[in-house]
Formats: C-alpha cells, structure tokens, sequence
C-alpha cells in the first residue's frame, strides 16, 4: 500500500543531499512520548486570573486561519476573557472542543488537541467529568495517517494523563478499559500500540503497592 504521510525532511545526516525521504512508519518511529520531563508550552504564562486556555487560543490564532478554527474561536471566545469565566463555562468549551476532535476536521486537530491539554491544565480535577470524553475522542486519531496528527494526539493523552495524574492513579483500571483497544485487545499497528503505551507509562510509574498489584492482575486478566 502506498504511504500516504511520507515526505522529505531536512538532512541532518551528512551527504550532498538538502533533504531526504522518510517513509511514515520512519517518521512514526522517531515520536517519543514523555511527559516525566519539564512542562514546556510554546505560549505565555497567563497574567493573573488569566487561564492557559486563553494563552493557547492566542497563540493558534497566528498559526491557523481555517474555516474550522475560525467556526470554533466564535463558540469559545466570549468564554475565554479570565481563568473564572473558563471555569463557569467550561461545559460549553468541552462541548465546541468535542466537536471537532475527529479527521473529519484535519486542518484544525492539532490545534484543539493543544487547547484540551491547556483546559485540562486549567481545570485540574474539574476536568474529571469530561476525561472519559475525551479520551474516547482522542484515541481514535492515533490511527491517523497523518503524522503530525498521530504525534499531536499521543502528546495531548499524555498530557491529560499527567495533569490529571493524582486522581487517575487511585484506580487505573478505568483508563486501561478506555485504552486496552488500543492495547492489543483488538488489531492495531504496531506504532499505535506503542504510543498508547507510552502515552500511559507516565500513570504506570506512579503506582504503588496494593494499588499496583490490583492494577496488575486486572490487566493480566484482560489480556488472556
């Protein structure tokens, strides 16, 4: 089957050649998904009683001016002025993210998977109650063939899982339910399996004793 993401990219190697071909799965090889290192966001620290989320909607507003992104900045934009009014309205933010966190929106995922990760970085444990949402929405563009896209996706699941980690790690086994399809349950390239894993090994680390042992043998069971 012809590879449908693969491109040239600059040549760092040595040679006379400026750039050089990589095919996806080359590419895909090179994702490295770790989140245990220092947070580094590409946008400003919010002032005070500012929100990350606004920072993040900032900064996409220079790098993306499609149709999508500009239908999704008209739903959020009045909700976006303080860290307080993305509290209060953060059902309706969740609501115009969810709607366009699928490859039917390809030239603008990459920037709502930037501004979940920033909501949630916001929200904390408020987010709680849409982390089964998005996960669900997420895990599906892993699959992309798409790279930026795959590597947008594994980073945003990271994230989420990290600034969420506290409360998730009480119990994992809900998440391995949400991912064990991505796992290996069920049929996935080997580079999905692998970036989910990835994604996951952040949560992994963290648990201890009976909590570990229970999450163990109840990922044991549901892999036989």
């Amino acid at each position: 089957m012809k590879d449908t993401n693969a491109g040239s990219q600059l040549n760092t190697q040595g040679g006379t050649k400026t750039y050089r071909f990589k095919s996806f799965k080359q590419r895909a090889d090179e994702i490295e998904i770790n989140v245990s290192r220092r947070i580094v966001r590409d946008f400003d620290e919010p002032e005070e009683h500012g929100s990350y989320f606004a920072e993040c909607v900032r900064k996409w507003n220079e790098l993306n001016c499609t149709k999508d992104y500009t239908d999704f900045l008209r739903q959020v934009t009045k909700y976006q002025q303080s860290l307080a009014q993305v509290l209060y309205h953060k059902e309706e933010i969740v609501c115009a993210l969810e709607g366009y966190l699928s490859l039917d929106h390809e030239l603008v995922v990459e920037a709502i998977l930037d501004l979940v990760t920033a909501l949630a970085r916001d929200l904390q444990d408020e987010v709680l109650p849409y982390y089964k949402r998005f996960v669900q929405r997420i895990t599906p563009l892993i699959k992309s063939e798409v790279i930026e896209i795959v590597e947008a996706a594994c980073n945003a699941l990271a994230y989420l899982f990290k600034y969420l980690a506290k409360s998730l790690v009480q119990d994992l086994r809900p998440t391995f339910n949400l991912l064990s399809p991505m796992l290996g349950i069920e049929h996935q390239r080997a580079n999905v399996r692998r970036f989910t894993a990835e994604s996951m090994a952040f949560l992994i680390r963290k648990l201890r004793g009976p909590v570990l042992q229970q999450f163990v043998e109840h990922t044991v069971h549901a892999m036989l």
